[in-house]
């Protein structure tokens, strides 16, 4: 679920570079650990 969603919210947004999408991705995974520990 996790990487699909992901995959489509970058296609959505328009985010093609490697550096958005490195951003991106420690975005989304801080945010998940976050929320796992809840």
């Amino acid at each position: 679920m996790c990487l699909w969603h992901r995959s489509e919210l970058l296609l959505r947004m328009g985010l093609g570079s490697e550096i958005d999408y490195g951003i991106f991705n420690r975005e989304i995974e801080v945010r998940w650990r976050i929320f796992s520990q809840l």
